[in-house]
């Protein structure tokens, strides 16, 4: 949270931008960022093999099917779905689009919140 707070001195004076290397913010929020989509990769994994697992259960298996009882699916699991469908639609959701719109509402989510 320390990269994401306070005056960066690039905003105000861009052309002292090789600060930023000489401070180490570039490498720092280089590495953030790799952390980051390694954790959006996880989830997004972690999403597809509930999805598989449950996709692979036979139809019936004494579970009830009634519509109070269904399960609610996250946003991961709707974006996966458009993701892996076949339809004929004017665009193709990526998996980076998908971890990009996850990103979105966890800053969106942590913006709000922080004021």
């Amino acid at each position: 949270m320390k990269l994401s707070g306070g005056v960066v001195i690039l905003d105000l004076f861009p052309s002292l931008r090789f600060l930023s290397f000489v401070t180490g913010t570039i490498p720092a929020m280089r590495k953030t960022m790799e952390n980051l989509g390694v954790v959006l990769d996880r989830i997004i994994d972690d999403h597809k093999r509930k999805r598989s697992i449950k996709d692979d259960k036979p139809a019936g298996g004494g579970v009830d099917h009634n519509d109070d009882h269904q399960e609610e699916e996250a946003l991961v699991d709707v974006l996966l779905k458009h993701h892996e469908s076949n339809k004929k639609l004017d665009f193709k959701l990526t998996t980076g689009q998908i971890k990009d719109v996850v990103m979105e509402i966890f800053t969106a989510g942590s913006d709000s919140t922080a004021a």
